[in-house]
């Protein structure tokens, strides 16, 4: 029997109807017909395409349906969830429907319950990312190549810097945005990859950044007594190092980070020194490792089309280096102004940033850091946890290494989604001790 054919009319409800993209929301419907099987879809354009997902339910004996509290009898995700439809989203339609300079603040996102081979409701919840008064501008600087968001009530601010990773070009807009919603400055700084910056991941001056300082602190809506910075992977390790050598920045958040100063990344096949350098000298590092074994891994997972995990070279230079190369290259976290936080996952497979987030932590417990510190680490999570309630289908790679190989990020999606929430909450918990002391 077709739904037309059917004499009911059902409720679906999305609560809140108009979330931040951050936020959690719960999905019920009434007026079903118990003990019938229902599809719930929920489908999502992005500046990168359209995702989409869906479930399969069984009807409760009261004609209802609550996402939070039941299990899929089939479907994307697996286990009751009030949000499982949204970080087990796959693309449908890939295609790039905005750039960078368009960066959304808001989607909606369509969600339907189909039964009998049609559509029995639907309804659309609009996920803010900002706030319609967040402004974004390009920085008007000689120097620096990066982007500021600034609330739109009145400053002075707590400002956050963010900083991205191997990648090259500015940090994550949408982090950027929701940071900017909740009453925080924000500058996505670019270092190397984009306009007049360095090419690699090699060689950076780490006077660059003390120039971003400046700017923030003749910046009439920023409070250059109150800067954190967030970084992921290489970001993370620079966020620590910024942190240990900036007086201006009170509160750290590192993604995915190194404990020690790593060798830079070259253009091509050059050879790369080390990633940072301070007043022209290079600071000390720890060279990666490309073994032959490696070599022929690479090669092998190339003719296979298997995703490549850098985890092995970072792993070997570390155990290879003399403890005086370690120690030399050790950032001095210690030398922090303010609150430390570290979230990695124990699948990373880029590198183990778990471990070396444990080095951190022992070396601040060592010298007794008199500021409040703590290491997330996430089971089954890989390398990139980041914005909660985000498709995370395909975080487990990211942009090739050679031709037709990606790079293995490690981790499941369920358990990358599961620590992007739980991460995320004590991020913002942080960074309003670390930057709103005063308020």
């Amino acid at each position: 029997m077709s739904s037309t054919e059917r004499e009911f009319s059902p409720d679906l409800t999305v609560t809140p109807d108009r979330p931040l993209y951050d936020e959690s929301v719960r999905i019920t419907a009434n007026g079903l017909e118990p003990g019938e099987e229902a599809t719930v879809r929920a489908r999502m354009p992005l500046p990168d395409g359209v995702w989409e997902s869906s479930a399969v339910f069984e009807v409760r004996a009261d004609g209802t349906l609550d996402l939070a509290e039941q299990e899929p009898v089939r479907g994307d995700y697996e286990g009751a969830d009030p949000m499982g439809l949204f970080w087990s989203m796959s693309h449908v339609e890939t295609e790039q429907r905005a750039t960078r300079e368009d960066d959304v603040d808001a989607t909606v996102v369509s969600v339907t319950v189909e039964m009998y081979g049609g559509t029995v409701a639907q309804t659309n919840v609009e996920r803010t990312i900002s706030t319609d008064d967040v402004e974004r501008t390009r920085l008007d600087h000689g120097e620096l190549v990066g982007e500021f968001y600034r609330p739109g009530d009145d400053g002075p601010y707590p400002t956050v810097v963010l900083v991205g990773g191997s990648e090259g070009g500015l940090a994550p807009w949408m982090p950027a945005r929701l940071l900017a919603t909740r009453g925080y400055a924000v500058l996505t700084l670019a270092y190397f990859g984009v306009e007049d910056l360095p090419d690699a991941l090699d060689s950076i001056p780490l006077e660059y950044f003390e120039t971003a300082m400046d700017w923030v602190a003749d910046n009439d809506l920023t409070r250059e007594e109150s800067v954190g910075v967030m970084g992921w992977s290489r970001g993370g390790e620079l966020a620590l190092l910024l942190g240990s050598r900036l007086p201006e920045i009170t509160t750290v958040v590192a993604y995915a980070p190194s404990s020690v100063v790593y060798q830079g990344i070259p253009e091509g096949f050059e050879s790369a020194g080390s990633a940072w350098t301070s007043g022209g000298e290079p600071l000390d590092y720890v060279p990666y490792d490309f073994s032959m074994r490696f070599i022929l891994s690479l090669f092998g997972r190339w003719i296979r089309g298997k995703p490549l995990g850098l985890r092995p070279t970072y792993e070997s230079g570390y155990e290879s280096a003399s403890e005086e190369t370690i120690a030399d290259a050790a950032i001095p976290v210690e030398e922090t102004g303010g609150p430390v936080l570290l979230v990695t996952g124990d699948d990373d497979q880029m590198w183990n940033a778990a471990a070396h987030a444990d080095r951190v932590v022992e070396r601040l417990d060592a010298r007794g850091y008199d500021h409040e510190y703590d290491h997330l680490t996430y089971e089954g999570a890989g390398h990139g946890i980041g914005v909660p309630y985000h498709p995370t289908t395909e975080k487990d790679v990211s942009d090739t290494f050679l031709p037709r190989l990606p790079l293995d990020l490690g981790g499941t999606p369920e358990a990358t989604a599961a620590a992007d929430a739980d991460s995320w909450e004590r991020v913002l918990d942080v960074l309003n001790r670390g930057l709103r002391r005063d308020d």
